[in-house]
């Protein structure tokens, strides 16, 4: 049971990381800087780091701490991007 629930929480981790990804890539950076919440380059930076600790931790099985990978992609879709989207 507990690897049915590592395994989907590292799945949507990665899906939320991805989403996150694009999303960032999709946007003009002048709009971070207005928010004052970090360039473009370090959202981009922070969700590759993201994305490769994810991997990482899985091939050494320490798929636990995955959870600590899946913040900041959570911060960016649930805190960045409504602000983002408010300066459209």
């Amino acid at each position: 049971m507990s690897t049915f629930i590592d395994n989907a929480f590292d799945f949507m981790s990665y899906v939320l990381a991805v989403l996150a990804l694009v999303d960032v890539l999709r946007r003009p950076a002048h709009l971070f800087t207005q928010i004052g919440q970090g360039s473009k380059g370090m959202w981009i930076f922070s969700l590759v780091m993201s994305l490769l600790g994810h991997i990482a931790l899985n091939m050494q099985g320490r798929g636990a701490l995955t959870f600590l990978m899946a913040v900041p992609p959570i911060f960016y879709l649930f805190a960045m991007r409504p602000r983002l989207e408010n300066l459209k």
